[in-house]
């Protein structure tokens, strides 16, 4: 067959539009373009003289055994099967009085169509369960969501509203064409399946772009470098230093750390870096990470000896107070883990110390404190020997000076 005779067009029109099918399909016939096979959301017309067939559509299984029979029956009555769509079955046939309808019971041809539920209730399930698989599997974090909705993200929630939607009108819609099924056979005025066309055009094209972003954002993602660990600035930074926690007196007897290079190579120093980030909804996020070394006892010959200190602090202003009061109880359960940073969940304290918030955890190594001030919430953690009510005053004398 040459490829100058075939003709490509995409099948916009839903399953259940059946009346607009017939009559795309009757056009497409009478400019001498004739359906020959179907693809996944793609028909494959052939170049013919014009005709005037009529299209019809019915809904069953064709490899089941009532299928077969019904087929013979439409073929010995002058009903050409033409293709299907899954359970929609196309049929042609020549405009010739002879040849009777398919449907002639409109209470059979709407318990036909209700065949189509199912699938549509299971499209409708689909991105729920995703989500869910994402969420389970993925382990997606409320504060995750918070801390990391950009555009992209923003695009992934607005295709996945998109998607829900699109399934549950197509739902109510399908069982909106079965009630006016039942009420008449054949449409009374002619079928508007252009401007179907042109809706799922573009209802669709602009999230099939938006998918086609989303993929290429992954990919970029997967192939471009991680930013390297920033050094540190001079001067004061939104968040709480190392040198606040500890007090001069202790913090001047550091050394830096022995061991003060990165495990990524050429990424910069991983025990002391500064970084910036934003989001939609938290816009300002500060990363803080020190290192040091601190005495830890003399020996004999009067040489002291040194133990590591490693510092982490998250400072996140919220577009809003109610966003910090949603976030930092989420970090307290599910945050970012950082190197040599606890992974257990910090407990609410009883105690505010005239926070809006506050949640601690204390063992052997680890000393954390998560604190929300009204759009504000910081997250200073702390592995050494040293209380836990230095990080506390150091939260309390940072808030009093800002």
């Amino acid at each position: 067959m040459p490829k100058q005779s075939l003709r490509r067009q995409g099948w916009w029109l839903e399953q259940w539009q059946l009346g607009e099918q017939e009559a795309w399909l009757e056009a497409m016939s009478a400019q001498g373009w004739h359906l020959v096979k179907t693809d996944i959301g793609r028909a494959t017309f052939q170049r013919g003289e014009p005709q005037n067939y009529r299209y019809r559509c019915d809904i069953f299984k064709a490899d089941s055994a009532e299928g077969q029979d019904r087929l013979n029956l439409y073929s010995d009555v002058g009903w050409e099967h033409v293709a299907n769509r899954g359970w929609v079955q196309i049929f042609r046939a020549p405009t010739d009085a002879s040849i009777p309808e398919i449907h002639t019971d409109p209470e059979e041809h709407a318990r036909s169509i209700r065949k189509l539920i199912p699938g549509y209730i299971f499209s409708g399930l689909m991105p729920w369960l995703l989500l869910l698989f994402g969420i389970l599997v993925g382990k997606l974090k409320l504060a995750d969501v918070l801390i990391g909705m950009n555009w992209v993200g923003l695009l992934g929630t607005l295709f996945f509203l998109w998607w829900v939607s699109s399934e549950l009108i197509a739902l109510v819609r399908l069982l909106q064409y079965m009630a006016r099924v039942r009420r008449a056979q054949r449409p009374a005025t002619p079928v508007q399946w252009q401007r179907q066309i042109r809706r799922a055009k573009a209802r669709v094209v602009p999230m099939v772009l938006t998918v086609m972003v989303l993929v290429g954002y992954r990919i970029a993602s997967a192939i471009l470098p991680p930013p390297p660990y920033a050094s540190i600035p001079a001067g004061d930074l939104p968040v709480i230093r190392l040198s606040q926690v500890l007090g001069s007196s202790l913090y001047d007897q550091a050394i830096p750390h022995k061991n003060n290079v990165s495990i990524a190579k050429d990424m910069g120093d991983l025990y002391n870096f500064y970084r910036q980030g934003s989001s939609l909804l938290v816009p300002e996020q500060h990363f803080l990470a020190e290192a040091i070394e601190l005495p830890s006892e003399t020996r004999p010959d009067g040489e002291a000896t040194y133990s590591p200190r490693w510092y982490y602090c998250d400072a996140y202003r919220a577009a809003s107070p109610q966003i910090a009061t949603a976030l930092a109880p989420s970090l307290a359960r599910e945050r970012h883990f950082y190197f040599l940073r606890s992974r257990s969940p910090l407990k609410r304290a009883a105690e505010t110390h005239g926070f809006d918030g506050l949640w601690v955890l204390e063992d052997n190594k680890h000393r954390e404190v998560i604190a929300r001030q009204g759009e504000w919430v910081y997250y200073l953690s702390y592995r050494g020997s040293e209380p836990l009510e230095l990080l506390i005053q150091a939260l309390q004398d940072h808030l009093r000076s800002e």
